[in-house]
């Protein structure tokens, strides 16, 4: 279940594939990897003495924006452990959490990779600050594809999540009315 992960600082598909390791292979995305990488260190009271503890710190050392809830263990090796949130029965979250690995004592997250937050069910995606909006025909759109500007402005006044408050270059916009991958 290991596969080497490159540390870049690259934000780009490639980047997210080639930072996220096992868990990225592991997602069944219908486009590419919306977020994706390895972790950092921490210390030993923050690793935990089993798997299941290790996902949990997971969420609390990587604080990432992901349902918390509803993963199965989807592949098991001796030091590390693959979780996945599927939905429709397709893998859309990965987590890779690992024993003992250098500068990271007891079990807790090796690597991690989701989806477009589009992927992700609309109960979980309705309750955060995410701007997901469907096509002419009811699908949903990846949040990674969605702009807006003065012309058209998001009908529902929620801001669409970014990392980035930049805006994209070209015309100004008012702030808040842009969404890119981030």
């Amino acid at each position: 279940m290991w596969v080497p992960q490159k540390n870049v600082d690259d934000d780009t598909a490639e980047g997210r594939e080639s930072g996220s390791g096992a868990a990225g292979r592991a997602l069944e995305c219908e486009g590419g990897i919306h977020t994706g990488g390895g972790s950092g260190s921490w210390s030993g009271s923050d690793g935990g003495a089993t798997p299941e503890e290790g996902l949990k710190a997971c969420f609390d050392i990587e604080q990432p924006e992901v349902p918390e809830y509803g993963y199965r263990v989807e592949r098991q090796e001796r030091d590390r452990v693959l979780y996945s949130f599927d939905v429709k029965g397709r893998t859309k979250i990965a987590v890779v959490v690992a024993k003992d690995r250098p500068g990271r004592p007891g079990w807790g997250p090796e690597t991690s990779a989701s989806c477009d937050p589009a992927e992700l069910p609309a109960d979980y995606t309705d309750t955060k600050d995410y701007e997901v909006r469907n096509d002419e025909q009811g699908n949903r759109v990846p949040v990674s594809k969605v702009s807006s500007s003065a012309a058209q402005p998001i009908a529902s006044g929620r801001r669409p999540t970014s990392r980035s408050r930049t805006p994209p270059p070209g015309p100004s916009a008012p702030q808040g009315l842009w969404a890119h991958r981030w």
